[in-house]
């Protein structure tokens, strides 16, 4: 301890998702363009995403769109907690 900095560094590990069919981004529904119809939180440990405390009318479409945004942040799987299934489901990569 003598003088030597303790060591740390912080892992960002929670998310908030937003989604609806006329969902623009957190800029324009401020402004009060469209809002959205769906929110959760995601847990997030590497590279899968487990998603809970959804709110909201949820498509498969949806989740479809979710799935592709989780997949540009390098998730490659999602595990929706009360969405139907138990097991996770692998994340489409976007083809960007």
């Amino acid at each position: 301890m003598g003088g030597c900095p303790m060591p740390a560094d912080v892992e960002v590990v929670v998310a908030i998702i937003r989604a609806g069919r006329d969902y623009q981004g957190r800029a324009v529904a401020a402004a009060g363009g469209p809002g959205y119809e769906f929110t959760a939180t995601a847990i997030i440990r590497g590279d899968t995403a487990e998603i809970i405390g959804g709110v909201g009318s949820l498509t498969p479409g949806l989740v479809r769109e979710i799935e592709r945004a989780l997949g540009e942040h390098g998730i490659t799987s999602a595990h929706w907690v009360r969405y139907g299934r138990q097991r996770p489901r692998m994340v489409e990569r976007s083809a960007r």
